[in-house]
């Protein structure tokens, strides 16, 4: 994906979340949603998670934490890169 659409993408997310419109397991859901359907790729939602938080590793690793409540351990990993 071209990195203008992860900025479109990350924006949107972002204000959502400022917002409080959604929480941080609610946007990896989302994004996992996302690629399940085709419209992003599962490489995708790491530079998109870095949009949303701004690069703070530990705001996307607690939402990864949070998320993987809902999603098994193995799709979670990926996303870090383990």
């Amino acid at each position: 994906m071209d990195d203008n659409r992860i900025q479109v993408i990350g924006k949107e997310l972002q204000e959502k979340y400022f917002k409080g419109t959604v929480e941080a397991p609610e946007i990896v859901l989302t994004l996992l949603a996302m690629a399940k359907d085709g419209y992003i790729s599962l490489e995708d939602i790491r530079p998109i998670l870095n949009v949303i938080f701004m690069g703070n590793k530990e705001g996307i690793l607690r939402a990864l934490t949070k998320a993987s409540r809902y999603v098994d351990a193995k799709t979670i990993d990926y996303i870090r890169g383990f």
